[in-house]
């Protein structure tokens, strides 16, 4: 029961002497690794998948069942890891094993369905107070302290809370490409308060780099952010042992584009099969001449039709998927998080935040800061997913996040700060496109990789998705780059293990 009281990031294993088990546990989140194997022989438990291994009591096979959701969402399924019989506890979790029972149970409570009714004024400083009640909490440490500014309005809104908070002492790191405006308001903050600002120049990806990174993945995560949070955790670390970031603000406040087009499907075509029907009959129809932004325009419409289904729960699905390996018929199966039907649109709302935060935040997003972090002996703590302002964001009905237009609450934060809402957008750090720089030898080792049709890896690929990916991932683009890595980063690493 005491674990539902407990705030902040844990995984631990405690042994009961008196009772004789052994009890595993993880927080809300799932922010710290667990991994366990059991068998009529041995349990083993472990902060990481090379530790058990490393025992010489469980054998290496690769969990082939997992290829299709890790390329289609680029991760794991959890509990299962790529390791077949080695598991990872789930977010929000305990484990209790004796010489009697194994069990897995969830300690955390399920979403209250009462929403609380607050106007938006009430909402965004109810907000606005967790928020800098969990940066004061989160900036006490006997170790130097220090703020990665991302490429969001979340860390810029970091920054200036730090400032008000009286931190000012503290060095601001962000990556800068050449393409990095020296002029907008963060920078004009950072001048302001005084900040030390430490400028990072992105990794190039080369054979070094890469086999050095590869050294540390003890199973792939399918984003080219695991490669920079792992160039910028060995940057951080002779400065740093605490480091405070604004991820998790995304997931909790519907940022992400993906959720303003669910939002927009759910309020149009939930449950009208009749017009997503006529819809879906428009599907490349369109033209494809025009200047550059008719063509954005056509392509994007083309794009929605592709993903839209008739089941509401499908349609988030295929809008966090990878189009490249988006597998419609054997895919992520729509029963993963939700299955009955309803009329509300707050309820699949509610649904399409519940997968983001205990799928994608907890299985990709919060895994790489973990292990890029902790591997240069940094403790990573985010603000925006302390148990207060998680609690406070359940209460509310989903539809409020879209109350006011995309990102209106992220927005209205600003608003009590310095920050110049005009280009609050405009953040120090560098864009996608800036972030990549890739080797010309190593682009082509990627190439020749995942075009080489006799690896492995593709005994489990469909012969559909293999046409697929030699139609789109050898294009050169920043739109099929993340697929390219995501494919490549598992057959490296399957060589590796395997």
């Amino acid at each position: 029961e005491g674990l539902r009281e407990l705030n902040g990031m844990f995984a631990f294993v405690f042994f009961d002497r008196q009772e004789h088990r052994i009890i595993l546990s993880k927080d809300i989140y799932g922010i710290k690794p667990m991994y366990y194997y059991n068998d009529d022989n041995y349990f083993i438990a472990s902060s990481e998948i090379k530790g058990i291994l490393a025992s010489g009591l469980v054998a290496k096979q690769f969990n082939a069942s997992q290829v299709q959701h890790y390329l289609q969402l680029g991760f794991v399924q959890r509990p299962f890891t790529f390791y077949k019989n080695i598991y990872e506890l789930n977010e929000g979790s305990y484990l209790q094993f004796d010489q009697h029972s194994f069990k897995v149970k969830k300690f955390g409570t399920s979403p209250s369905i009462e929403y609380a009714d607050l106007n938006s004024e009430t909402l965004v400083s109810k907000l606005n107070g967790f928020i800098d009640k969990s940066i004061s909490k989160y900036l006490v440490s006997d170790v130097p302290v220090g703020l990665y500014l991302g490429s969001g309005m979340s860390s810029a809104l970091l920054l200036d809370k730090i400032a008000r908070i009286g931190s000012k002492s503290i060095p601001v790191f962000s990556f800068e490409g050449k393409h990095a405006d020296k002029h907008n308001s963060a920078y004009e903050l950072i001048k302001k308060y005084k900040f030390d600002h430490i400028k990072i120049t992105p990794e190039t990806l080369n054979k070094d780099s890469f086999e050095a990174f590869l050294s540390a993945v003890d199973q792939p995560i399918g984003e080219y952010a695991y490669f920079h949070s792992y160039h910028l955790s060995n940057q951080m670390h002779p400065y740093v042992k605490v480091a405070i970031l604004g991820n998790g603000s995304n997931e909790l406040f519907g940022n992400y584009s993906r959720h303003i087009a669910y939002y927009n499907y759910l309020k149009r075509l939930l449950h009208n099969n009749l017009k997503i029907s006529l819809f879906k009959t428009t599907h490349q129809l369109l033209p494809a001449q025009g200047n550059n932004s008719i063509k954005k325009i056509f392509k994007n419409w083309n794009k929605y039709i592709d993903l839209i289904d008739k089941d509401p729960i499908q349609t988030y699905l295929n809008f966090c998927s990878s189009e490249v390996f988006l597998e419609k018929s054997e895919g992520v199966s729509s029963d993963e998080f939700l299955s009955e039907k309803h009329e509300d649109m707050s309820y699949y709302l509610k649904a399409a935040f519940r997968f983001d935060q205990s799928k994608i935040l907890t299985s990709s997003v919060l895994p790489i800061i973990d292990k890029t972090t902790m591997r240069n002996s940094i403790e990573a703590r985010l603000p925006f997913l302390d148990v207060e302002v998680k609690n406070f964001m359940d209460s509310l009905d989903p539809k409020l996040l879209f109350k006011h237009g995309h990102n209106w609450i992220l927005k209205k934060l600003v608003e009590y700060t310095e920050i110049d809402p005009k280009s609050v957008f405009d953040t120090i750090s560098s864009k996608q496109a800036d972030l990549i720089d890739i080797s010309e030898p190593f682009l082509a080792e990627i190439h020749t990789t995942i075009n080489n049709s006799k690896h492995g890896i593709y005994e489990w690929i469909s012969p559909l998705q293999k046409a697929s990916i030699h139609k789109y991932l050898n294009a050169a683009t920043i739109t099929t780059f993340n697929d390219r890595w995501r494919l490549f980063l598992l057959m490296k690493w399957y060589d590796k293990e395997f």
